[in-house]
């Protein structure tokens, strides 16, 4: 975190992040643009509700502060995503607002701490960013399921090429041995 921009950082920053998930990439043997990007349409969609989010969390943070002494509530929230990234992209936003972080993940059930004493509004907020994630992951499936069969094409493609290749070594091989014995 820095209070002034400029290009250095920028590029670093761009650099550490390619590098992380190339690296990535290696390392589980899976394409991050393939299986788990929703892509730069949801981005834009989830954009200014995420703002809205923080923005509110942080008038709340700031009259807590104010006050002094802030309450913490602890609650068990139940989520009805299901897949992986729903519950990543539900917990990231959940800490990205101010005064509230998940400590616990159990498959959907979620242990949440949160600067408040209104369990309800905090319960209410969750299923805010619950209910808009679940419309934005479907509105995107077709084009994650897209992306998923461009993966899969990719795979067979380079499979086959594999494939050729070591046939083609085969053959060469076969060739020089059959070569040797005629000479």
């Amino acid at each position: 975190m820095n209070e002034h921009i400029n290009l250095l950082l920028v590029v670093s920053g761009l650099l550490v992040a390619v590098l992380t998930l190339a690296v990535t990439r290696l390392i589980i043997h899976r394409s991050y643009v393939d299986e788990l990007w929703l892509g730069w349409r949801a981005g834009i969609a989830l954009f200014p509700f995420i703002l809205k989010q923080i923005a509110m969390a942080a008038v709340s943070m700031a009259k807590a502060i104010i006050k002094g002494r802030p309450e913490t509530v602890t609650f068990s929230f139940q989520s009805i995503l299901h897949d992986d990234l729903s519950i990543f992209l539900l917990c990231t936003f959940i800490i990205l607002t101010p005064g509230s972080i998940v400590v616990q993940r159990n498959d959907g059930l979620l242990r949440i701490v949160c600067i408040g004493s209104d369990t309800s509004q905090a319960r209410a907020s969750c299923e805010e960013l619950e209910l808009r994630i679940a419309q934005l992951v479907h509105a995107t499936q077709g084009l994650r399921s897209r992306s998923g069969r461009i993966a899969e094409s990719r795979r067979a493609a380079k499979l086959r090429a594999e494939a050729r290749a070591e046939a083609s070594k085969q053959a060469r091989l076969e060739d020089s041995e059959g070569g040797t014995d005629v000479s």
